[in-house]
């Protein structure tokens, strides 16, 4: 509904209250999202193992090998959406093309609850008359500095000459004239294809500025609990890690440690971050960010036969022995369906 009045997603809400004064804005539930994305990714993966996720509900399927399975591109993306709706109660928007560009175009021209096919053939009378900014990459910059060149449509920008745009544009010019064209594209990257990450992070925003201590040891709990899991859901360990503060000011510090051995184990992780936390924390100025990653990741190999000699050993053998169990109840209940004890202190946003 607020769509209509000009609000759109990722827009600042100051933004969106201002277009849309009578909106209800309803309390964030990252974890929830985090939990629902999932689910969608694992029924989209039903149909397809080459899927491609490009944001937490939106991702490209290849469904080239389905011809022989479904009648029509129509009724297999009617059947997505009804499983889709079936098991998330959610509707949600398909677009299929021959590229991910234009399968992308497809999916924004029937908001909220549409399903469109762009054939080949059809480009010119569907595709061609929409406004550049249609386009997916092209922002607003992008849109005024094409308007000067006269592109105001897909179609003008896919008949440009590819050598006036390159002199503006340099080597993404011919792109963008491709890309309306319907020439370009890319191949739908399965996970397995996409590259490694190089760290595991998660950062907060606090909703406002705050210099309570508790509460922002509690965030860092909880983001240091979803670092942990993602590296043992990837079967990753890490060395370092790194610690992110962000004053009210903007002003920005981060700074980092590394372990003797690599790990996942959240306590592990939580204890350097502390130390780093009492280094860096200055506690006469109110905090607006922090974030947590562990980078020089390697491939999980099993722990050596370490006697316990001490306690604190023995602490970390049992969480690695716990942790997988808590992680099975996460995913089939949710990231707020068990907690560390401490993390309840947290307030909610």
């Amino acid at each position: 509904e607020a769509r209509r009045y000009g609000a759109h997603s990722a827009m600042p809400l100051p933004t969106a209250k201002k277009l849309c004064p009578h909106a209800i804005f309803l309390p964030v539930n990252g974890a929830k999202y985090v939990h629902v994305s999932r689910r969608l990714m694992k029924i989209l993966q039903r149909y397809s193992p080459q899927l491609e996720p490009v944001s937490v509900d939106e991702a490209f399927l290849n469904i080239s090998g389905l011809a022989r399975i479904y009648k029509s591109e129509k009724e297999l993306g009617r059947k997505i959406k009804r499983d889709i709706l079936d098991e998330l109660q959610l509707t949600c928007t398909i677009g299929i093309a021959s590229s991910k560009i234009l399968a992308k175009l497809a999916s924004g021209l029937n908001k909220p609850d549409g399903l469109n096919i762009i054939e080949d053939e059809e480009m010119e009378r569907i595709v061609y008359p929409l406004p550049v900014r249609k386009l997916w990459g092209i922002g607003e910059a992008t849109e005024k500095a094409l308007a000067r060149l006269g592109i105001k449509t897909i179609g003008n920008l896919a008949c440009f000459p590819e050598l006036k745009l390159k002199k503006v544009f340099g080597k993404n010019g011919p792109l963008m004239a491709r890309a309306a064209a319907g020439k370009l594209d890319s191949p739908v990257h399965g996970l397995e294809e996409l590259p490694a990450e190089k760290s595991v992070g998660h950062e907060h925003t606090f909703r406002n500025d705050t210099d309570d201590v508790e509460q922002i040891r509690a965030q860092l709990l909880l983001l240091v609990q979803r670092v942990g899991r993602r590296m043992r859901k990837r079967n990753v360990r890490g060395k370092t890690v790194t610690l992110k503060l962000r004053y009210e000011n903007f002003e920005t510090h981060t700074h980092r440690t590394s372990l003797n051995s690599y790990t996942n184990n959240e306590g592990q992780i939580f204890s350097l971050t502390e130390q780093l936390w009492r280094q860096i924390y200055n506690l006469k100025r109110k905090i607006r960010l922090i974030g947590v990653s562990v980078s020089h990741l390697v491939e999980r190999e099993p722990a050596g036969l370490e006697l316990p000699f001490r306690d604190e050993q023995l602490r970390i053998k049992a969480d690695d022995l716990l942790l997988p169990t808590v992680d099975k109840i996460k995913d089939t209940y949710g990231e707020n369906a068990i907690w560390r004890a401490s993390g309840l202190l947290l307030k909610r946003e």
